[in-house]
């Protein structure tokens, strides 16, 4: 709400919440206390074009968010192989040195 000249304007919700510094300085200026039809058409097709946007902004961070997991996923296959073939490794190393080991006694 704001004073002007000892007389109490408040503001319709509609431009209330939401609406960037530039539209309330401009209903705050202006001499009257409703706002203009340019205003509103203005401000509806300001949030009618942020709705729009909305999809592609979606899919984009969508694809970033299926990227990511890939490459997570890639990395944990890459650390099971490892850990498999490593196991595997020291297995048959251990089996063939107790073979050695045997022949030689």
């Amino acid at each position: 709400m704001s004073t002007k000249n000892n007389k109490v304007i408040s503001m319709p919700p509609l431009i209330s919440e939401g609406v960037d510094k530039k539209m309330i300085n401009r209903f705050n200026n202006d001499s009257n206390e409703y706002v203009t039809k340019e205003l509103f058409n203005a401000h509806i097709k300001r949030i009618d074009d942020k709705i729009n946007d909305l999809p592609d902004k979606m899919t984009d961070k969508m694809k970033i968010l299926l990227l990511k997991e890939r490459e997570y996923q890639r990395n944990q296959q890459k650390e099971t192989r490892r850990f498999l073939w490593g196991t595997i490794g020291i297995g048959l190393l251990s089996v063939i040195v107790s073979i050695v080991i045997a022949f030689i006694k």
